[in-house]
């Protein structure tokens, strides 16, 4: 099996389910910065129990096309 991961808001929700890498959080706002630990993904590799949370690091949407 391959690597896995999982995307959680900083709520615990989850918004990724089981997705390989590179990974796409959809419904995020365009041009809108997102702060350090606003998300945080996890692992799952062979079968093996979710990893420890990780803080995504900050990043900004960039604008909508059209």
């Amino acid at each position: 099996m391959a690597k896995v991961f999982n995307v959680y808001k900083k709520t615990g929700e989850k918004v990724v389910s089981e997705k390989p890498s590179p990974v796409t959080i959809t419904g995020l706002t365009a041009e809108t910065e997102y702060a350090k630990g606003d998300f945080q993904v996890t692992a799952i590799e062979d079968g093996k129990p979710e990893s420890s949370k990780v803080d995504v690091p900050a990043f900004t949407t960039t604008a909508t096309a059209g």
